[in-house]
């Protein structure tokens, strides 16, 4: 009977454990799938914003003459079309000199000479492609943003750099969109692993750089998934990621792991509860069972 009575138990709570088994990965699985899926939707909304951008560049630059009073005009023209997405649109000459930003004064002379998508455009004369900064606090407007630049050139001779700065807020504002609260995550990380912009919305966290994540190793899928703790906030989530080669970025979507968890969490408390009535019943069952046994023994002993 004892045997009996442990095959039993043991059926039982190896149903149990299959079930928890059964139920954590299925929670899991569909974090997996839901935050690749958002990190891929973030990552087309941010492709869009970047095209937009890249085709003011190309259209703007195409009126600089150096004459910074038409060109204020010719932007003035422009503007509706610019101020949801730009705060800051400016042209730096070919020494690095502020040469126009509708947010400075025409006398503003500010140097920029040092900033890193100034020297890459000046540094390389072949490369006419859109150059993503990481984030910088703005010396003339004081706020963070992202610079999106193209080289100026005239007759191939460069000229200067035409500069829209853009807030790491309008792409990080996208994880409102898709629902996702301040235990989730939503994070545009440069391939240098330069935290471009990121939500919930942290300072602290612009132009972090973070280190060992999958889709920042040489040769990394376009898309996966990982379960880490945050260099930033050091909650442990799991995360979805979608890369996009062509501007050097990744879109990362995490989900804090206990919220993940949750519904696994609140199966296991009843599977296992479910497992312990049974196993107590069944214990009670063979109990009574070997007390009619050994109660017929003894009568047959008797007789």
């Amino acid at each position: 009977m004892t045997y009996a009575l442990l095959l039993c138990l043991s059926i039982i709570w190896a149903a149990v454990f299959f079930e928890l088994d059964r139920s954590r990965s299925s929670v899991l699985h569909e974090a997996e799938v839901r935050t690749q899926v958002q990190s891929r939707v973030f990552a087309e909304n941010s492709r869009s914003v970047i095209k937009r951008v890249n085709e003011i560049l190309i259209d703007s630059r195409s009126q600089w003459t150096g004459d910074w009073k038409a060109f204020a005009n010719a932007i003035r023209q422009r503007q509706e079309n610019i101020e949801d997405i730009s705060f800051q649109l400016a042209v730096i000459d070919r020494n690095g000199i502020l040469a126009f930003s509708n947010l400075a004064k025409p006398s503003d002379r500010t140097d920029l000479s040092e900033r890193e998508h100034f020297r890459l455009h000046q540094q390389n004369p072949g490369f006419d492609r859109l150059f993503i900064s990481k984030p910088l606090k703005g010396k003339v407007s004081g706020k963070w943003s992202i610079q999106f630049t193209r080289p100026i050139r005239t007759n191939g001779v460069f000229e200067g750099v035409i500069v829209a700065s853009i807030s790491p807020d309008l792409f990080a504002n996208f994880a409102q969109t898709m629902g996702i609260d301040d235990n989730g995550s939503v994070a545009m990380v440069r391939d240098s692993g330069e935290i471009m912009s990121r939500f919930p919305v942290g300072e602290s966290a612009l132009g972090f750089v973070i280190t060992d994540r999958p889709f920042l190793k040489a040769g990394a899928a376009l898309s996966g998934t990982y379960v880490s703790s945050s260099q930033t906030d050091q909650v442990i989530r799991q995360y979805g990621f979608y890369r996009e080669p062509e501007y050097g970025l990744a879109f990362v979507v995490g989900a804090r792991l206990s919220d993940v968890l949750a519904p696994y969490q609140a199966n296991r408390d009843i599977v296992v509860t479910a497992g312990l009535l049974v196993s107590s019943l069944a214990i009670f069952l063979f109990y009574l069972l070997q007390r009619s046994i050994n109660a017929s023994r003894k009568r047959g002993q008797r007789t």
